[in-house]
């Protein structure tokens, strides 16, 4: 298991579900930035990277948007390359 995951479960002694819940692509990859620069002074580049790519990720329907914009947003963030995105925070 990673190392990040390790230590957010021990310290919330085990009450932790991995994954991101968003309305917007924009909103996932704002909190993807800020847990990868929120543990980059604590832990290795690759164990963050890990621990980002194993997230799992779920689109949160805005009901005050027509199903069509909640379609379109649902298959934006499944679109999107997470793994092309995180390797790129770095860079």
């Amino acid at each position: 298991m990673n190392t990040i995951l390790e230590d957010i479960i021990k310290e919330r002694k085990g009450m932790y579900c991995h994954a991101l819940e968003a309305h917007t692509l924009e909103e996932i990859k704002e909190t993807l930035e800020e847990l990868f620069f929120e543990f980059s002074n604590q832990y290795p580049l690759e164990e963050i990277r890990d621990f980002l790519k194993t997230m799992s990720i779920y689109h949160l329907e805005d009901y005050s948007l027509s199903d069509e914009e909640n379609a379109r947003r649902d298959k934006e963030i499944w679109q999107f390359n997470f793994h092309t995105f995180i390797n790129n925070l770095e860079a």
